[in-house]
Protein backbone atom coordinates (compact mmCIF):
# COMPACT_ATOMS: atom_id res chain seq x y z
CA UNK A 1 0.00 0.00 0.00
CA UNK A 2 2.47 2.42 0.46
CA UNK A 3 4.74 1.80 -2.81
CA UNK A 4 1.09 2.17 -4.09
CA UNK A 5 0.93 5.43 -2.19
CA UNK A 6 3.84 6.43 -3.73
CA UNK A 7 3.15 5.82 -7.51
CA UNK A 8 -0.06 7.63 -7.22
CA UNK A 9 2.11 10.76 -5.12
CA UNK A 10 4.62 10.69 -8.10
CA UNK A 11 2.13 10.57 -10.90
CA UNK A 12 -0.17 13.66 -9.09
CA UNK A 13 3.12 15.66 -8.66
CA UNK A 14 4.46 15.85 -12.12
CA UNK A 15 0.86 16.58 -13.68
CA UNK A 16 0.71 19.63 -15.63
CA UNK A 17 -0.78 22.92 -14.28
CA UNK A 18 -4.14 22.87 -16.17
CA UNK A 19 -4.95 19.48 -15.66
CA UNK A 20 -4.73 19.98 -11.83
CA UNK A 21 -6.50 22.96 -11.08
CA UNK A 22 -9.41 22.06 -13.58
CA UNK A 23 -9.64 18.48 -11.98
CA UNK A 24 -9.45 20.29 -8.56
CA UNK A 25 -12.17 23.03 -9.48
CA UNK A 26 -14.22 19.75 -10.69
CA UNK A 27 -13.32 18.15 -7.10
CA UNK A 28 -14.87 20.68 -5.17
CA UNK A 29 -18.22 21.34 -6.90
CA UNK A 30 -18.84 17.92 -6.56
CA UNK A 31 -18.04 17.74 -3.00
CA UNK A 32 -20.26 20.91 -3.18
CA UNK A 33 -22.99 19.00 -4.66
CA UNK A 34 -22.94 16.12 -2.01
CA UNK A 35 -23.47 18.36 0.61
CA UNK A 36 -26.34 20.15 -1.35
CA UNK A 37 -27.57 16.88 -1.06
CA UNK A 38 -27.05 15.76 2.39
CA UNK A 39 -28.51 19.62 3.27
CA UNK A 40 -31.84 19.03 1.78
CA UNK A 41 -31.90 15.47 2.72
CA UNK A 42 -31.61 16.51 6.34
CA UNK A 43 -34.47 19.62 5.66
CA UNK A 44 -37.28 18.44 8.03
CA UNK A 45 -35.11 15.48 9.52
CA UNK A 46 -36.64 16.08 12.80
CA UNK A 47 -39.31 13.18 12.98
CA UNK A 48 -36.86 9.99 12.20
CA UNK A 49 -34.79 9.24 15.03
CA UNK A 50 -31.53 11.68 15.35
CA UNK A 51 -29.25 8.43 13.90
CA UNK A 52 -31.50 7.40 11.25
CA UNK A 53 -31.36 10.53 10.00
CA UNK A 54 -27.98 11.68 10.17
CA UNK A 55 -27.00 8.43 8.81
CA UNK A 56 -29.51 9.46 5.56
CA UNK A 57 -27.55 12.88 5.57
CA UNK A 58 -24.38 10.63 4.97
CA UNK A 59 -25.06 8.50 2.45
CA UNK A 60 -26.86 11.31 0.36
CA UNK A 61 -23.27 13.02 0.97
CA UNK A 62 -21.50 10.15 -0.45
CA UNK A 63 -22.51 11.32 -3.82
CA UNK A 64 -19.84 14.08 -3.73
CA UNK A 65 -17.29 11.31 -2.68
CA UNK A 66 -18.34 9.13 -5.58
CA UNK A 67 -18.49 11.59 -8.15
CA UNK A 68 -14.30 12.56 -7.40
CA UNK A 69 -13.45 8.70 -7.58
CA UNK A 70 -15.42 7.89 -10.80
CA UNK A 71 -14.38 11.21 -12.15
CA UNK A 72 -10.54 10.99 -11.43
CA UNK A 73 -10.86 14.51 -9.43
CA UNK A 74 -8.39 16.20 -7.70
CA UNK A 75 -9.64 16.41 -3.71
CA UNK A 76 -7.08 18.13 -1.53
CA UNK A 77 -7.82 15.83 1.59
CA UNK A 78 -7.38 12.56 -0.64
CA UNK A 79 -3.87 14.31 -2.07
CA UNK A 80 -2.59 14.89 1.21
CA UNK A 81 -1.06 11.57 0.77
CA UNK A 82 0.99 12.05 -1.53
CA UNK A 83 3.56 13.13 1.41
CA UNK A 84 4.03 9.30 1.17
CA UNK A 85 6.15 9.87 -1.83
CA UNK A 86 8.30 13.13 -0.25
CA UNK A 87 10.26 10.96 2.66
CA UNK A 88 11.91 8.55 -0.28
CA UNK A 89 12.99 11.36 -2.17
CA UNK A 90 10.77 10.65 -5.10
CA UNK A 91 9.07 14.56 -4.78
CA UNK A 92 10.66 17.57 -4.21
CA UNK A 93 9.28 19.71 -1.31
CA UNK A 94 8.65 22.02 -3.71
CA UNK A 95 6.81 19.38 -6.23
CA UNK A 96 4.74 18.73 -3.15
CA UNK A 97 3.69 22.10 -2.25
CA UNK A 98 2.96 23.25 -5.53
CA UNK A 99 0.27 20.32 -5.90
CA UNK A 100 -1.51 20.94 -2.51
CA UNK A 101 -1.91 24.63 -3.39
CA UNK A 102 -3.15 23.95 -6.81
CA UNK A 103 -5.53 21.51 -5.65
CA UNK A 104 -6.94 23.43 -2.20
CA UNK A 105 -6.95 26.89 -4.33
CA UNK A 106 -8.96 24.85 -7.28
CA UNK A 107 -11.61 22.82 -4.16
CA UNK A 108 -11.84 26.49 -2.73
CA UNK A 109 -12.96 27.52 -6.19
CA UNK A 110 -15.30 24.70 -7.54
CA UNK A 111 -16.88 24.70 -4.14
CA UNK A 112 -17.57 28.40 -3.56
CA UNK A 113 -18.76 28.76 -7.25
CA UNK A 114 -20.87 25.89 -6.70
CA UNK A 115 -22.60 27.31 -3.36
CA UNK A 116 -22.92 30.85 -5.61
CA UNK A 117 -25.14 28.82 -8.28
CA UNK A 118 -27.51 27.39 -5.36
CA UNK A 119 -28.29 30.16 -3.67
CA UNK A 120 -28.69 32.06 -7.49
CA UNK A 121 -31.10 29.42 -8.50
CA UNK A 122 -32.88 29.87 -5.19
CA UNK A 123 -32.45 26.90 -4.05
CA UNK A 124 -32.76 27.94 -0.06
CA UNK A 125 -36.19 28.30 -0.81
CA UNK A 126 -36.84 25.15 -1.76
CA UNK A 127 -40.30 23.55 1.43
CA UNK A 128 -40.81 27.29 2.13
CA UNK A 129 -37.75 28.39 3.61
CA UNK A 130 -36.40 24.70 5.58
CA UNK A 131 -33.73 23.97 3.44
CA UNK A 132 -31.94 27.54 4.11
CA UNK A 133 -32.58 26.78 7.57
CA UNK A 134 -31.15 23.79 7.91
CA UNK A 135 -27.75 25.30 5.95
CA UNK A 136 -27.83 28.20 8.33
CA UNK A 137 -28.03 25.38 11.47
CA UNK A 138 -25.34 23.27 10.08
CA UNK A 139 -22.88 26.53 9.22
CA UNK A 140 -23.50 27.86 12.79
CA UNK A 141 -23.46 25.16 15.14
CA UNK A 142 -20.39 25.34 17.28
CA UNK A 143 -17.65 22.62 16.18
CA UNK A 144 -16.62 20.73 19.30
CA UNK A 145 -12.37 19.97 19.22
CA UNK A 146 -12.03 16.10 20.57
CA UNK A 147 -9.96 17.39 23.69
CA UNK A 148 -13.35 18.78 25.10
CA UNK A 149 -14.78 15.21 24.89
CA UNK A 150 -12.16 14.19 27.71
CA UNK A 151 -14.78 14.34 30.41
CA UNK A 152 -17.28 11.81 29.18
CA UNK A 153 -14.43 9.25 28.74
CA UNK A 154 -15.26 5.85 29.93
CA UNK A 155 -11.83 3.94 29.35
CA UNK A 156 -8.33 4.36 30.27
CA UNK A 157 -5.92 6.59 27.88
CA UNK A 158 -2.36 5.39 26.59
CA UNK A 159 -0.42 8.81 24.84
CA UNK A 160 3.08 7.81 23.60
CA UNK A 161 5.43 10.46 22.45
CA UNK A 162 8.63 11.58 21.44
CA UNK A 163 9.85 14.55 22.92
CA UNK A 164 11.07 15.72 19.32
CA UNK A 165 8.21 15.97 18.01
CA UNK A 166 6.37 18.94 16.73
CA UNK A 167 3.27 17.94 15.98
CA UNK A 168 2.39 17.40 19.14
CA UNK A 169 4.70 18.90 19.96
CA UNK A 170 5.99 18.36 23.80
CA UNK A 171 3.76 21.91 24.86
CA UNK A 172 1.02 20.30 23.09
CA UNK A 173 1.29 16.93 25.05
CA UNK A 174 1.33 18.86 28.05
CA UNK A 175 -1.95 20.57 27.49
CA UNK A 176 -3.41 17.21 26.74
CA UNK A 177 -2.10 15.17 29.52
CA UNK A 178 -3.92 18.65 31.84
CA UNK A 179 -7.13 17.40 30.79
CA UNK A 180 -7.68 13.50 31.81
CA UNK A 181 -5.76 14.85 34.75
CA UNK A 182 -8.50 17.61 35.49
CA UNK A 183 -11.24 15.29 34.98
CA UNK A 184 -9.40 12.66 37.00
CA UNK A 185 -9.57 9.93 34.29
CA UNK A 186 -7.50 7.15 34.06
CA UNK A 187 -4.32 7.47 31.39
CA UNK A 188 -0.66 7.14 30.70
CA UNK A 189 1.56 9.43 28.76
CA UNK A 190 5.08 8.08 28.16
CA UNK A 191 7.71 11.13 26.54
CA UNK A 192 10.62 9.16 24.61
CA UNK A 193 13.77 11.04 24.34
CA UNK A 194 15.16 10.92 21.03
CA UNK A 195 12.44 10.05 19.17
CA UNK A 196 10.30 12.50 16.98
CA UNK A 197 7.06 12.23 14.95
CA UNK A 198 7.04 8.48 13.35
CA UNK A 199 9.25 6.64 15.43
CA UNK A 200 7.66 3.90 15.51
CA UNK A 201 7.72 3.23 11.44
CA UNK A 202 10.31 0.94 11.31
CA UNK A 203 11.27 1.46 7.42
CA UNK A 204 10.99 5.30 7.75
CA UNK A 205 14.17 7.66 8.15
CA UNK A 206 12.33 8.81 11.68
CA UNK A 207 12.55 4.93 13.21
CA UNK A 208 14.13 4.63 16.37
CA UNK A 209 14.60 0.86 17.47
CA UNK A 210 15.35 1.76 21.14
CA UNK A 211 12.73 3.75 21.84
CA UNK A 212 10.23 1.56 19.24
CA UNK A 213 10.82 -0.92 21.77
CA UNK A 214 10.62 1.00 24.80
CA UNK A 215 7.17 2.42 23.05
CA UNK A 216 6.03 -1.68 22.86
CA UNK A 217 6.66 -2.30 26.50
CA UNK A 218 4.67 0.29 27.88
CA UNK A 219 1.73 -0.27 25.36
CA UNK A 220 1.94 -4.48 26.30
CA UNK A 221 2.39 -3.06 30.08
CA UNK A 222 -0.47 -0.99 29.50
CA UNK A 223 -2.60 -4.08 28.14
CA UNK A 224 -1.79 -6.00 30.79
CA UNK A 225 -2.59 -3.23 33.45
CA UNK A 226 -6.25 -2.16 32.06
CA UNK A 227 -7.56 -5.73 29.98
CA UNK A 228 -6.49 -8.24 32.74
Amino acid sequence: MARRAEQIGVRKAGADTVTVLLLSVLAGAFIALGALFATTTLTGSSAPPYGVARLLGGLAFTLGLTLVIVGGAELFTGNNLIVMAWPSRKMTTLALLRNWALVYLGNFTGSVATAARAYGSGQYTFANGQVGATTLAIASARPVAPIDYTKNLTAPVLGIFGTEDQNPSPAQVDQHEAEPKKHGKAYEFHRHDGAGHGFFHYDRPPYRQQQAMDGWENVFTFFATHLA
